[in-house]
């Protein structure tokens, strides 16, 4: 390989430059093209324009020499191009420019010299050097041999509408004319004379011998073109490798062949109609980022062949796994394989239909890919494009098919339901396409899936996507049902909570309710159950489209009827759910909501299949112990009882934990209800741990000044213990007798502590709420609550999606979302069997901090609890370097480190706060290589 700074004038040399036949077209438009000209008339610009990659083609003794151009071709064409319009600029205005014969003679002499090679006798005939694939061919030999300067009808392709299908080559040409019109006549004698004298080198040409290997540089980028896509680059490797495989063989059929092979399986598959290359180039979002179907393709084919490990690589290595693959292979191997991806690609665009597909409710294939679709869940991809070949090749029964997709569906759906986490999805896939697991067995695996979650998933839907869906399909089961004349639906709804989420200002006098069926009438407490209740499932429907925003936050009667000209739901209620919802109802409220829930609930657990769903969690994550087995088991049972006795207002964010306490919190920060489960008793706890001890001395005199009537509103005599000696306060009352160990106590344990938590919050909570106000969240509106509840939401959803922190779900509520990163615990590696602050055997945590709705930032907090003297060492060692606060003596809390704040967007747009939050990651990072450097 030689690298070398050329000008323009290399071209003057008598060789054929060939674009491969299976490169792209010509793609640079006007935005290229004026940067390009641009940049040439400046004579105080660096006329740099980045590289031509060549390679020197095996050439008959005595023949022209050839090379093939392996990148660069849209910066040679257009400069090919800029020099056909200069020469014919010139000789159209050569008087003006007081030319004469031999100065416009001069030029042709030179162009012909860059742009044709002369071969034959004594008269010899101008060849076009730059010998371009049959996608651009007619085009490019047209402008460069000056049919379009004939009768100026270059001016009619000048300022065509982008949707014009003239080529782009015709459109550069009709384009340098025009803007050379515009220069002055010492600015075109510059641009010639730096394009047609080995005078000023702006291109870097690298040339590859016969032997080099140009696979190696083939995906780089054009540094002032088009980046090529990932689908560019695979055909590309591909169709190169079989011109090398040809060429070695046989090279005098090497074109024939290899265009023929190209046409018969790439075109044939993915550009034989603008309708089929439209399909393909259909972007589609999946989680943060968009791919379009051939990509999306391409990553489920090399997954489904076995060369691709989603787990391990990422999209950006797909290009350099495909050239492993087909490395090593002989011709009939790359034809097998061309063949292969061929027929796959027919079956994707068969089944991978576009999103605004009709659909019903027996049609097992629409339904899997619109939920997958919906909820941007592609990792399963390779394995339904498995399966669907195997059934289109007769492999595979169809019932077989139907029975494996509908529980690869459910898992999806409840595991959406219950808030599971999607980072299992990679590995799973492989294991179905390499048949080391079934649907059955991924399902029945899943330790989120569960009663509780379920029941509660559906009584918190604070985000759009997955109950537009479950109403949707709940719809079309219906209609299923009741053999209705219209059984097939597009999805294009939107949705439209019933009560609004924004109830205050119209909704106040509506008598709230608590899941009981008793009026509250204590205003904290109406604020909480409703606020609570418009996220339910029950209180969302369907409509064609949406409503006016006045009208989407009138009063039920409004809503229903539309006002002053603008629609109501009944006026976009198309669907049966929706009008079931305006016949039968003339007022809405939480009975209302809490009905049509379990109405829903009803049909959703028919759908798929849900009756029966696990009380326990089958695997058990990060236990080595029976003990821990035990614990996680007992809460992932007592939990839903405890959230249900609570109105699902604490404990709603806590999942089951293999410690021997959760806690559950109220609002007013450093106080929170705790429920414990030991081996001889259970206890609920009312525990003040404040930062500052003065605090929480003076809530518990507080409440030790009101015991007798808080312990008669009770019933029982609690136990009571300031802690002098100690920072916090606690209040307690145990049931004995029991025991964690014994399940047949659980149900008893789990109804006493949803039971007493309750009461706790109901009535000690109020005595504290005037004096420390400040901190309770009962005095937020509800829409800040519920604005709070769904950032926590996308916070923890960033975190399981990120690869590179590791979430830990049980650890977060909706003020901290809690994350490691493997950097940090190496640096301060777990303790075992020594809990942290957090119940932990790590002792620290990046936290990100929601407490306005305004504002977050990313901390990093330690916990000295039961820390071992070399933890304790290291911390003094950091704390000399941070320059952060540094810590206190005898420290139980440090936080030393914080991220720049992060603003919300009002909309809280969760690509925009992804984004963020990534860019915010990048600051942890610098802050851990830097903390590991010095240590």
């Amino acid at each position: 390989m030689k690298a070398e700074d050329k000008s323009f004038y290399f071209l003057a040399i008598p060789s054929y430059y060939d674009i491969p036949f299976f490169q792209r077209a010509y793609v640079w438009s006007e935005d290229n093209w004026s940067e390009l000209f641009n940049n040439l008339t400046s004579k105080n610009q660096n006329h740099f324009l980045g590289s031509i990659i060549l390679k020197n083609e095996l050439a008959a003794a005595g023949s022209v020499a050839r090379f093939s151009v392996i990148d660069g071709q849209q910066r040679l064409t257009t400069l090919s191009i800029l020099l056909r319009a200069c020469y014919d600029h010139i000789v159209k205005n050569a008087e003006s420019y007081n030319y004469d014969e031999s100065d416009v003679k001069t030029c042709q002499v030179q162009m012909e010299s860059i742009l044709f090679v002369p071969e034959g006798g004594i008269k010899k005939k101008l060849h076009v050097k730059i010998n371009h694939s049959h996608l651009d061919k007619k085009a490019f030999e047209s402008v460069i041999t000056g049919e379009l300067d004939t009768d100026d009808r270059w001016e009619k392709y000048i300022s065509l509408d982008d949707d014009d299908t003239t080529s782009s080559i015709i459109k550069a040409y009709a384009y340098f004319r025009d803007a050379l019109e515009d220069v002055s006549q010492e600015t075109i004698d510059y641009l010639w004379e730096l394009l047609t004298v080995d005078k000023i080198k702006f291109l870097v040409n690298i040339d590859l011998d016969v032997n080099d290997n140009e696979q190696a540089i083939f995906d780089t980028v054009n540094s002032a073109g088009v980046r090529l896509s990932s689908a560019d680059t695979i055909k590309n490797l591909l169709y190169q490798r079989y011109v090398e495989l040809l060429r070695a063989e046989d090279p005098t059929t090497v074109d024939k062949r290899a265009v023929s092979e190209y046409e018969e399986t790439w075109v044939d598959a993915f550009v034989s109609d603008e309708s089929i290359n439209a399909y393909w180039e259909t972007q589609r979002q999946y989680g943060r980022m968009k791919r379009s179907n051939i990509e999306t393709f391409l990553h489920a084919f090399a997954v489904v062949q076995g060369f691709f490990n989603p787990a391990e690589n990422n999209m950006a290595d797909l290009p350099q796994e495909y050239r492993k693959k087909i490395s090593k292979m002989d011709i009939s191997s790359v034809e097998a394989f061309l063949k292969e991806l061929h027929d796959y690609a027919d079956v994707f665009r068969e089944y991978f239909s576009n999103e605004d597909s009709l659909l019903t409710y027996d049609d097992y294939v629409g339904r899997i890919f619109n939920i997958s679709n919906v909820l941007e869940v592609s990792t399963f991809h390779p394995y339904l494009l498995q399966q669907l070949y195997y059934l289109k090749n007769g492999s595979i029964e169809e019932e077989d098919i139907r029975s494996r997709f509908f529980v690869l569906e459910k898992y999806i759906v409840l595991n959406a339901i219950c808030k599971g986490s999607t980072k299992n999805y990679n590995n799973e896939c492989l294991q179905l396409v390499d048949e080391k697991k079934t649907p059955q067995d991924v399902l029945e695996s899943c330790q989120y899936i569960s009663e509780g979650n379920f029941v509660n998933g559906l009584r918190r839907m604070t985000t759009n996507k997955l109950p537009t869906l479950l109403l949707f399909w709940v719809e079309l089961y219906q209609r299923n049902l009741l053999n209705v004349d219209i059984k097939i639906l597009k999805y294009e709804y939107t949705l439209e909570h019933i009560m609004p989420q924004k109830w205050a200002q119209n909704w106040y006098d509506v008598p709230v309710y608590d899941t009981d069926e008793n009026e509250v009438e204590d205003a904290d407490e109406m604020e909480r159950v409703r606020s609570h209740a418009i996220y339910e499932i029950g209180n969302m429907t369907l409509l064609n489209s949406k409503l006016n925003t006045s009208i989407s936050n009138g009063n039920f009667t409004d809503k229903i009827n539309g006002k002053n000209g603008r629609k109501g739901i009944k006026d976009l209620a198309d669907i049966r759910l929706t009008r079931k919802v305006i016949d039968n109802n003339t007022e809405w409220n939480e009975l209302k909501i809490y009905a049509r829930t379990a109405e829903l609930e009803a049909d959703i657990r028919k759908i798929w299949d849900a009756g029966e769903l696990p009380v326990e969690t089958i695997k058990v994550a990060a236990e080595s112990g029976g003990r821990k087995k035990i614990r996680f088991a007992f809460w992932e049972k007592a939990l839903p009882v405890i959230r249900e006795k609570n109105q699902y207002e604490m404990f709603t964010n806590v999942n089951p934990s293999t410690s021997n306490t959760i806690s559950g919190y109220f609002g007013i920060g450093g106080f929170h209800v705790s429920c414990t489960a030991n081996y001889d008793k259970t206890r609920v706890e009312f525990i003040l741990d404040k930062s500052e001890a003065g605090q929480n001395k003076k809530a518990f005199d507080m409440l030790h000044a009101n015991k007798q009537t808080i312990e008669d509103s009770l019933g029982v005599k609690l136990s009571w213990d300031r802690l002098d000696e100690y920072k916090m306060s606690w209040i307690y009352y145990s049931l004995d007798d029991v025991s964690i160990t014994n399940k047949e106590d659980w149900d008893k344990m789990a109804a006493f502590l949803g039971e007493w938590s309750n009461k706790f919050r109901k009535v000690i909570v109020p005595y504290l709420v005037d004096e420390f106000s400040q901190d309770s969240s009962e005095i937020r509106s509800p829409e800040e609550i519920a604005r709070l509840q769904k950032i926590a939401e996308i916070l923890r959803t960033w975190t399981v999606k990120t690869e590179a922190v590791i979430d830990n779900i049980d650890k977060c509520n909706r003020t901290c979302t809690r994350f490691t990163t493997k950097t940090m615990s190496e640096l301060l590696p777990d303790i075992p069997n020594a809990p942290s602050g957090w119940n932990t055997d790590n002792h620290y945590f990046y936290e990100i901090i929601n407490r306005n709705g305004k504002d977050i930032m990313i901390q990093l907090s330690l916990s000295s609890r039961n820390a071992t003297k070399e933890f304790m060492e290291k911390a003094d060692r950091i704390n000399e370097i941070v320059t952060m606060k540094q810590a206190k003596k005898d420290w139980q809390w440090w936080k030393i480190f914080k991220t720049k704040k992060i603003q919300i967007p009002e909309d809280m747009d969760e690509e925009t706060i992804f984004v963020k939050l990534d860019d915010a990651l990048k600051q942890v990072f610098d802050f851990e290589n830097s903390l590991a450097r010095r240590l």
